[in-house]
């Protein structure tokens, strides 16, 4: 499994994650060349899995990872791996207790050293967003923890602000999507999250953009059955306020779940939507059915022939038309 690519100075490629050579896997690193070929890969016992890589000088590149100790409690350690381009260990520092961590986000800070974000948790307990600030040496300055009591927060990557402070996101239990904003310190300046009364939304990969905003890749997922979930991107300035969060988009479409299909599909309904119809290419009606706020967020359509059919949706104040194809 690989979880991050990285192009260094000399255009080469390294590929970071996991290899199967043992029953949680070994840290595994493979290096390219500009054409793709492969000049070696290699695995390391020290770490169990690589996630995120970072160019730090011609000839070192720093790695974050995770292990999983084999003793009890079968805790997890945080490794900072520091090799260099033939892929030879200069140096590795774990941290971590009897604590469980799952994945890991990496990044340089302007003082030479780097924040680490993870999600931490003890067996039984809640998970709880963790980060982490650690020298040019990898020797710890601080951590700090972040959550609700009774719900469970993620952390899935991190970025340093222009003030020196740090920016996260992930998502929670209770609330979704989140940016939350700290000081140099790791203190909790700000959190914005962004749910909305319909969908459950995760963020899971966080960068600064050129003119000192923040972009967010995440997913937006259905709360009611059948569960669509679709691709969420948003923007959001320095204090995280966000502007066309894509909340509006499903008036304007038709999301139809799936397609192609074999002849039983779903689509989906938008508040205010009046009539569904359904015609073959000749412009025959071969579904109609009238909707109101009791019949749920989906129609269900079953044993369309084979072809090709455009849905008509109506409502008050608009209608909208998609295409599905039923091989």
């Amino acid at each position: 499994s690989v979880y991050d690519i990285l192009q260094t100075s000399d255009s080469c490629y390294f590929l970071v994650g996991e290899g199967n050579n043992s029953n949680w896997g070994d840290g595994a690193i493979t290096k390219m060349d500009q054409s793709g070929e492969i000049k070696w890969s290699k695995f390391y016992n020290e770490s169990k899995c690589f996630y995120q890589a970072l160019e730090i000088s011609d000839d070192e590149i720093m790695i974050g990872g995770l292990s999983r100790l084999d003793q009890a409690p079968n805790s997890t350690t945080i490794d900072l791996f520091k090799i260099n381009h033939n892929g030879d260990s200069l140096w590795l520092k774990q941290y971590g207790d009897i604590h469980i961590f799952s994945y890991l986000s990496l990044q340089n800070t302007f003082d030479g050293g780097y924040i680490l974000a993870s999600t931490r948790a003890l067996w039984g307990e809640d998970d709880n967003i963790y980060l982490q600030k650690v020298d040019s040496m990898g020797n710890l300055e601080w951590f700090k923890l972040y959550g609700e009591e009774f719900y469970s927060d993620y952390a899935t990557s991190v970025v340093q602000t222009s003030d020196s402070g740090y920016m996260m996101t992930g998502y929670k239990e209770n609330s979704g999507l989140y940016l939350l904003k700290t000081n140099h310190y790791g203190d909790s300046l700000w959190e914005k999250s962004f749910n909305t009364d319909t969908t459950s939304t995760k963020g899971y990969c966080l960068i600064k953009t050129a003119d000192d905003h923040y972009a967010v890749i995440g997913e937006e997922l259905e709360q009611y059955y059948p569960g669509f979930s679709d691709l969420i991107f948003l923007k959001a300035d320095q204090e995280g306020l966000v502007t066309g969060l894509n909340i509006e988009r499903k008036r304007n479409e038709v999301i139809v779940a799936p397609n192609p299909n074999q002849g039983d599909f779903y689509v989906q309904l938008s508040e205010g939507d009046r009539e569904i119809m359904i015609f073959d290419m000749n412009g025959v009606l071969v579904f109609k059915q009238k909707t109101s706020k009791y019949d749920g967020p989906t129609v269900k359509i079953a044993n369309l022939k084979q072809g090709t059919y455009l849905i008509q949706i109506k409502s008050q104040k608009a209608t909208r038309v998609a295409k599905v194809v039923v091989l």
